[in-house]
């Protein structure tokens, strides 16, 4: 719905994205009445409770995702135009491809690492709760403009987002570790933000420098 609604009726992806969020989480909380849900079937608390080889299940998912999104970014045409339909989408138009379809896939993928995520953090958590998640977009923006993607689109990298999300964790376990006032955490991941967005505008602005 999302990427239908982005691709072909020509809304912001970040609006429609938002709006279906709070739509979402709404109807979440009316159908449980704001109470949480508990997840009692053994076979699918394995998937967020699990281990193999001495790490959580969870874990091995997110190196298959790393692996494989590393994979579809840089070795496929599929990676290559999504990149390309964030720097240019008249240009990657003008070239034959049917960036509608594109932009849908690509928005209808999003929304099915997102439901992944949300399956893994009940099954962790061995319960359901429509006030889960809350505050993960701002952690989720924080992690890939801090790995290098660009808010206005054309660049990004896979790894680099891991390394972002990997710096976010770091930097809030050892903030609980040095027993900082737990209130710190969200403003230190704002501060964080603004600052790599900063420097990822002054990047971007180099480079279109040095070009022209």
């Amino acid at each position: 719905m999302n990427g239908y609604l982005t691709a072909y009726g020509k809304l912001q992806s970040f609006i429609v994205t938002l709006a279906a969020l709070i739509a979402v989480r709404g109807v979440a909380l009316l159908i449980t009445q704001g109470y949480s849900t508990p997840i009692e079937v053994d076979w699918l608390l394995i998937i967020g409770q699990g281990q193999f080889l001495g790490l959580y299940t969870p874990t091995w998912i997110a190196i298959a995702t790393v692996l494989v999104g590393w994979y579809v970014f840089t070795q496929t045409r599929f990676g290559r135009y999504v990149v390309a339909v964030g720097s240019n989408a008249e240009a990657l138009r003008r070239s034959g491809v049917d960036i509608r379809r594109l932009q849908m896939w690509a928005l209808a993928l999003t929304g099915l690492f997102a439901a992944v995520a949300g399956v893994l953090v009940a099954t962790r958590l061995a319960s359901g709760s429509s006030n889960s998640g809350t505050g993960f977009e701002l952690e989720v923006i924080t992690a890939v403009v801090l790995g290098g993607t660009s808010l206005m689109g054309g660049r990004g990298s896979i790894v680099g987002s891991m390394i972002g999300a990997m710096t976010l964790g770091i930097i809030a376990n050892g903030l609980v570790l040095l027993r900082v006032d737990v209130y710190w955490v969200p403003i230190t991941q704002g501060i964080i933000l603004i600052v790599a967005i900063l420097l990822n505008s002054n990047v971007v602005s180099r480079i279109v420098g040095r070009i022209r």
